[in-house]
This record gives structure tokens, sequence and C-alpha cells, in this order.
């Protein structure tokens, strides 16, 4: 047997509790020695590993009540290891479950803590404190009181999360600890939906749930994990769902949140009493909170052992207890806050004995061990998983207390409430292999990092990301959200699932990806919000309202939820501290960059790196993406989301006003372009996107502009544009862009690539030139004349080149639209593209001419006839159409795309935008006035 992961249950000479160690069979006796001192680091403290003696034994481990403490003596057939023997050499195969197999001695000379006599201050100390706790037990859990009543209802299953009172049935709803929501709420709470099944977006990725319990699974020794996102993004629904399937503690640091408020009854008392929470000594502070902290632990192991004492194991499991923590006042307003209430009890007994810490980590150990076993006596696994212990919105701890608190007894290093509530945490076992840590919030601070960089053996490996769960991909695709409400439906009656397609129609679905696509939580509440509401025709202002309610900036902040307070938030906190984040990027000047970036490119803005200062600004997401040089992946910050960069130019215009004025000027009037191009071209392709990418085309959008009268005959001829017919298959297929699916922004366009290896590539080479990929989307040069963007629609099995030409201008006369139609008229492109037909199916490609804003122009008519569609095509090799020949004339499809039909084709937030910064245009962009018929031609 070679290298093979065995687990081996081990027990310490004079204790009768058994722990798991997970060895491969090839590591030797001595390596076990070093790992067994790991995970028995306390009960073994001052003992070298390598004096340990290890006895091979096969002990069939009795039922919970009757073990008792193990003696060697007492098993004769005890197998003495050699250290230089292989693991292998005594363990061939995995040792039959519920079986001790290694006995721990310690040597003579060593201290033996379970059987020497604790001194007798301390002795009497537990004693009595734990008097005090079970008489808190009695008062609390007796038969006949309201908290018993409640829990004996709970754990029998008598008691379920309320329905949500909307036109749905059968949707949970629960509500935050603030007094803005209430209880007789018609808002559902999705995210308590099915929390057993891993919410996955696709089928690629892998849930930020399982990817965390994999970890905590793979690194037992690993007491620690934190997850790091932006606001929104699924943390919490992630930790719902391991909890949901471990069992656990779930513990929230806001004071308006999830959850018990225990944690804030825990800071609120530090407050009342700062002679020995918040004193000028650091250290004592530290370890007051640390015991604070163990009684907090302690009153939740007090609630879980009444719960698993009264049986039921069937109805009360770990999903059970995770609903319990998680909304502990949805099902009994009676007894709102049963965790809260013991606490208090707890701390209360604690403040007038004041018990050592010591003598707190002892009880909580000894309960926890006692939970432990309970647990274990019920699973279907030798041992139970390890317990975690989440702290929620860990992030509005790090925010308290900084300057009473150090990092360690020997460091003068300052700290938040955070690092001794963290250590508190960790004192739940004396084992790492039996419990884990998961921090969970937008900020990753010097507390958590701490920790994570010094436990578990890792290091500054690539294998710490495991333990840092930063990747929520949220919504990145409309297909996600459609599967979403699909599966959503899955779940209802056929009425209720009728009801759910009719409050959110395919067009409904669509526009809640272009607005909100990105985090999790926008859409999700959005959904909730529909539902709650109950009218058909709701959808569309319930988006509006999410999206003014996240990015207009407010008359008073704060406000809950909304990006602008969360930026002007941040900005505060750094004013207030500076040294803090004297490393953190400059966020006004990231704002500014993203706003000109998003106004200039129309594409996402990406930090190389992490920034946490972003992230906890509401701002930036973090994303994992493969990169050979780090390892083979890379988190970088990125911004990426619609309604983060309207936020920001809200922002920017109310808190930046100089550089919002010359923001507006470089856009409206940008006199020296940059090499790649104009403004608002840049602005265009995720508008294509939205326009084009997976819809029909709409017979509107082929228009007839208005003809210019020239004073006097133009120096080069005018083309006929009319009359044309059309090919009906352009409007019975959903189109697609050629390249984008996929396609990651690593580029926008190489500078070496022509017009015509772009369309190769895209028409005959998998959208790849050479080794590279080439993008959706071609800017060719200024000169000669020709289009502003460039790309390919698939429709059906045809290919058609589509050439776009912008213009942002105070007013859109006939003779600016002739003379964008020329630039996207083959007399130019073939300036570009020399063989031009050899694109073109049937001879024919489209033309779009976006603009702001408004051109006039008359309907196309004749769709219902005969007259405007071609006759039956000629085709080719697979049913395709034929190609024009080099010579032979095209035709050109003209779309348009103005300020009388934008809200119809692109996000309204883009209309809102042109609005407000559409100005004049750029002189470099004008031809010669001789040229072009006046901008105010007579029009006969």
């Amino acid at each position: 047997m070679t290298n093979k992961l065995l687990t081996l249950l081990c027990v310490v000479e004079t204790e009768s509790t058994p722990f798991p160690v997970e060895i491969n069979s090839s590591a030797s006796i001595g390596i076990l020695k070093n790992e067994i001192k790991k995970a028995k680091s306390i009960a073994l403290a001052g003992v070298d590993a390598n004096m340990l003696t290890l006895w091979s034994v096969s002990i069939p481990l009795a039922p919970l009540k009757e073990r008792k403490p193990i003696v060697l003596n007492e098993w004769g057939s005890a197998t003495e290891l050699d250290p230089a023997d292989d693991i292998s050499d005594e363990f061939k195969a995995q040792p039959p479950k519920k079986t001790i197999s290694i006995i721990v001695q310690r040597p003579v000379q060593a201290p033996v803590p379970a059987r020497t006599p604790s001194p007798p201050s301390l002795e009497q100390g537990i004693e009595a404190f734990n008097t005090q706790l079970e008489r808190i037990k009695d008062e609390f859990f007796q038969p006949g009181t309201a908290v018993s009543n409640f829990t004996r209802s709970f754990v029998q299953g008598e008691l379920s999360l309320p329905e949500a009172d909307c036109c749905v049935k059968g949707l949970p709803k629960a509500w935050l600890r603030s007094s803005s929501f209430s209880h007789q709420s018609s808002r559902p709470a999705l995210y308590l939906l099915h929390p057993t099944r891993p919410h996955q977006t696709t089928d690629s990725t892998t849930p930020p749930s399982v990817t965390a319990l994999d970890s905590i699974k793979k690194f037992q020794n690993n007491d620690m994990m934190t997850f790091f996102g932006v606001s929104g993004c699924g943390k919490t629904r992630a930790v719902v769902e391991m909890l949901a399937q471990t069992w656990g503690f779930y513990m929230n640091g806001s004071q308006a949140d999830r959850g018990s408020k225990d944690i804030t009854t825990m800071f609120e008392s530090a407050l009342e009493m700062p002679e020995r929470y918040l004193s000028s000594d650091k250290v004592r502070n530290g370890l007051n909170i640390q015991a604070m902290t163990c009684c907090l632990l302690i009153s939740r192991l007090m609630v879980l052992q009444h719960c698993l004492s009264l049986g039921h194991h069937d109805i009360f499991a770990c999903d059970r207890w995770m609903l319990f923590q998680v909304c502990p006042g949805a099902f009994d307003t009676a007894v709102p806050d049963v965790f809260d209430m013991v606490f208090r009890a707890i701390l209360r007994a604690y403040h007038d004995r004041t018990p050592s810490l010591s003598i707190l980590k002892i009880l909580l150990q000894d309960r926890f061990r006692q939970a432990q076993d309970h647990i274990s006596s019920f699973s279907s696994d030798s041992l139970p998983n390890k317990l975690l212990v989440v702290l929620d919105e860990a992030q509005t701890l790090s925010d308290h207390g900084r300057g009473y608190f150090v990092s360690r007894a020997d460091s003068g290093d300052p700290r938040s409430v955070l690092s001794p509530i963290i250590r508190g945490l960790r004192s739940i076992s004396a084992s790492e292999q039996d419990y884990c840590v998961v921090t969970c919030g937008t900020g990753i601070g010097p507390d958590e990092l701490e920790v994570l960089l010094s436990s578990g053996g890792i290091g500054s490996s690539w294998e710490q990301v495991n333990r840092r769960i930063v990747d929520f991909p949220g919504w990145e695709t409309v297909e996600q959200v459609a599967t979403y409400i699909n599966n959503l439906g899955d779940t209802m009656s056929e009425d209720d699932k009728a009801v759910l397609y009719e409050l959110i129609p395919e067009k409904a679905v669509q526009e809640l990806f272009f607005r909100l696509r990105g985090r999790f939580r926008p859409i999700i509440s959005t959904i909730e919000e529909i539902i709650a509401n109950g009218s058909i025709s709701y959808w569309r202002e319930a988006i509006e309202r999410r999206v003014q309610s996240m990015t207009s900036y407010p008359e008073h902040f704060p406000v809950r939820g909304n990006l602008c307070s969360d930026i002007k938030r941040m900005l505060d906190k750094v004013s207030k501290d500076p040294a803090k984040f004297k490393d953190a990027v400059d966020i006004m000047h990231v704002l500014r960059q993203t706003v000109v970036f998003r106004a200039s490119l129309g594409l996402p803005w990406s930090l190389q790196g992490e920034e946490p200062i972003m992230v906890e600004s509401a701002f930036a997401r973090l994303r994992v993406t493969a990169d050979r040089a780090a390892m083979g992946r890379r988190v970088d910050t990125v911004i990426d989301e619609p309604f983060v960069f309207r936020a920001a130019y809200n922002f920017i215009q109310r808190e930046d006003e100089g550089f919002y004025h010359f923001f507006r000027e470089q856009y409206r009037d940008l006199q020296d372009p940059s090499p790649e191009g104009k403004i608002f071209e840049r602005h265009t392709p995720l508008d294509l996107i939205y326009a084009f990418h997976n819809k029909r085309l709409k017979h509107e959008l082929f228009s007839i502009p208005k003809p210019a009268v020239h004073l006097k005959p133009p120096k080069v001829p005018i083309p006929t544009f009319e009359p044309v017919t059309f090919p009906k298959h352009l409007f019975t297929h959903r189109a697609t862009i050629i390249g984008w699916e996929g396609y990651e922004w690593r580029a926008r366009h190489n500078n070496t690539l022509t017009m015509y290896d772009f369309m190769e590539a895209h028409y005959r080479n998998g959208s790849r030139k050479g080794d590279y990929e080439v993008p959706p989307f071609y800017y060719p040069g200024l000169s000669p004349s020709g289009p502003d963007i460039v790309f390919v629609l698939r429709i059906n099995k045809e290919l058609y080149p589509v050439f776009v030409q912008t213009k942002l201008l105070k007013g859109i006369y006939p003779g600016d639209v002739e003379d964008a139609r020329l630039n996207v008229h083959e007399s130019r492109i073939k300036d570009h593209l020399p063989n031009l037909a050899a694109y073109c199916p049937g001879g024919k490609y489209l033309s779009l001419l976006y603009v702001h804003p408004t051109i006039k122009k008359t309907p196309r008519m004749g769709w219902d006839g005969d007259s405007i569609w071609d006759s039956e095509p000629v085709t080719g090799a697979n049913d395709r159409h034929g190609f024009a020949e080099v010579d032979e004339p095209l035709k050109q499809l003209l779309m348009i795309i103005d300020g009388s039909n934008m809200g119809n084709f692109v996000p309204r937030g883009v209309v809102d935008l042109l609005d407000s910064v559409k100005g004049t245009k750029r002189v470099s962009d004008q031809s010669d006035l001789s040229d072009r018929a006046e901008q105010k031609p007579h029009t006969g």
C-alpha cells in the first residue's frame, strides 16, 4: 500500500475522548508522533513529540455514556510502534470505524494533565462556576418554562419558518434585527430556500460553500478560514449552505443583521465596563474579551446540548440547527432570541464571580467534547466533521476598539476587538482538528491574516488561498438568471410556477441581468420584491427602484445598500485613520479612472492583485483568474458591474465637481484622440452586446433616414442607397456576436490587426489569429475614413459583418446622417477591406448608425408584403447563401439606433448617461464642411 490517506483514531492514555489523525500510509511512525503532538498541543504541552510512545491497539469505541479512561496495562495485546517503521508496516488498510487504533503514552517524567489534580483554587473555581452554569441551564430549560417549551416544539419539528404572505405560496420569510423590517412583510427570503442545495450559477463553477468544505476537509490542522468579498456577493448564502451540511455555530457582528445579537451584547458590555475591557492595559483587555467570548460559546453549547438531549435526531439535524441560529426570532415572537437571553445570564454570572480565563477554557472545552460525543453517537461517520464557528460581518468588529488591544502579549501591534474575539473562538477545543473558525465579511484585516498565516503549517504558499475564499462568480450570463428562475419554479406547484413566470417574464430576466449583473444579491433582492408586490407589470419599476436605491446620491448618509453611501463611509474611515490605510489605493483616483474608462471604452476596469479597500467600499469584486506565472491562479480586483459605473458617475458629480466638469469637456470634445480611437464608440461594445447578442433583429431597426439636400454638388458622388430587400432569416433566428461567448477582455485589439485579419479570424479560424484570441470588436484606424467599430453576427447558418458609425452631437441633421452612412458604406469600407464581398452572404452586409440624440427618419414599410423580401436565395455548400463576386455591387442593410428607439435596445442608464454628457463632436472627427451638406441644409 503506497501513499494512501488513513484516518487513525487515537487516545492519550488516561483520557476517554479519542481524536482522529489523518496521515499518509507511507509516512513514518515518527511523523505520526509529530501530527499527534499538533492535534493535542495543550494536553501534551511540555512533551517533545520524539518522547511519546505509540501503541497499536484495536479497541471498539464504547457507547458515549459508558466510556472510561483508557489505561495501557488493561490491553495486553498492545504493540509498541517503532518510530523508524512506516505506518503501512502496521496498518495495511483503513482500520474499522469507531475503533481506537493508537494509544499515546507520555514519558514517565512528563506532566499528566488528566491525572494530576488541579490546584485547589482552580478546582474549586471550576466547580463553583460550573454550578452557576447548571443553575442557569435549569432556569431556562426546566420543563414548563417559555424557552423549554419553545425549544422542545422546535426540535420536534412543530415550528417552521413562516411563509411570506405573497401570491406565490410556500416561500420562507425572515427578517433582520432592524426595526425597519416588519414581521408582517410579504417579501420572501430566497437565501433560506433549500439551503442544503448549494447555489450554482454554471456547471463549470464550483459553489463557494463546496470549495470551502473541501478545503476544510483537506487541511485538517487548519483551524481558520475567511470568506472575503464585496457586499452582496453571496458570502452569507455560502456559509448558510455550509452550516446546513455541517454542525456549527452562526454568529453575526453587525448590529442590525441576521442571527442572534449576542455578539453585539458582548461589545456593548465592553463599552459599559471600560475599566475592564478598554483600559490602558491592552494585554489584559484582550484576555478579558477572550473570556467573554468563551462565555458566549458556552451559552451556544448550552442551547445545543439541550436540543440534542431532546432526541428527534431525524428531525433536528444540522440544517435545522442552522435555521434556529440564522433566524432565531422567526419562529416564536414570545422567545425572540434564546441565544442572547442565555448569554446575558452567563455574562452576569461571569461579571459577578470573574472566573479566570483558564477556568472558562476548561469548562468550554469540556462542554464542547460532550456535544461532540453526543453528535458522534448518532452520526453515521466514525467521528463528526469539524464543527464550524462562523462569524459573519466580521469587518464591523474590525472597526471597533482599535488601539485597545494588541496581537500578542509580547507585541505592541495595535489590533481591534476582532483579534481577541478570534482567539476566544479558537479556544473551543484543544485540538485544531475539532473545529474551524470561519470569518466572513467585506474586509480582511491583520486580525485574520495573522491567524491564517500562522496556523496549519501552510505559510504563504498558494494553498493558503484555499483558506481565503474570495471567488464569488455571481451572475455572468442572462442564461444563469433564467436557470435560477426555472429552478425556483421547479420547487413550486404548477399554479405557483405559472404565477412566477407571469411576474418575471423573459424580458424581465434580460433586464435583470443587463442592469444588475454581477454580484449575487441585487438580482435576488429584486426578484423577492417582484414576488412580494404580485403585479405582473411591476418588474420594470422594481428593477428601476433597485438601480436607483443602489446608485443615486442620497440626501442623507448613511443609507443601507447604497453604493455612494458605502464609498462615502469608506472615505471617512480612511480620513480618520490614514496610517491604517497608507498602503491602500486612492479611492477617488480609482473612481475617476473607472468613470473615464467606462465612458471612453465601455469595458470593465480591473486592478491587478487584491485591493481590499475597494471591496470594503462595495465598489469592486475579487475574481480568481488563470495565470501560469502565479502558480496557476491570480486574484484581481474587478470593477465590471453596470450599477457600479452609474454610482461612480453620480458620486463624482457630487463629490468632485472640478473633475466632473473636466471629464464632461473631455468626453464632449476630445481634441487629441488616443491611438485606440474615439470616445463614444468605446462606450458602445457592451451596449451592442445588450442590443444584439442572443436577440432577434427587429423591423424597427431598419428605418430610412431623411435625405439631405446639398447646396452644391458634393465632390464625392453619393451612392444610391435604396431600394434594398431583406432575407427573412434575419428576423426569424436569434443573432449571436461572434467571439463574445467566453471572451475575456485581456486586450481590446491588437495594433497590428487589420480588418482582413479580423474577418479571417472570425469567419475561418475560430476567432483566433495564430496563438492569440481575436476580440469580438474591431476598431479601424482614423484614416482613411470608415466605420468606428466592426463586429460579426451569426444568424442561422450565416455570418454577417456589421459596420458601426457612432455620433454624439447636440443636434443631428441629414448631412451628418449622410456622412455617417457613407462611412459604413462599401465605398469606404473597401478602402480597409478590398475583398468585402467575400464576407457578405447573398451580397448583403449590415450597417449600424448608433447616434444621439435623434435622426430624422421614416419607418420602412412593406414588412407584411412580398416586395421587401429576397427571392429564393442561391445556396452553396451546407445550405449557406452564396457570396457575391468581388466586383459585384453589394447591398447595405442599414440599422439605426438613436434617441427615439434607444430605450428599446440598450439599458436605460446608457440613455441617462448620454443625455448628461452629449455635446459637440470633436473637431478631429469633422469633415471639411465644404465637402458635406450644410449643418442645416434645405430639405425642400
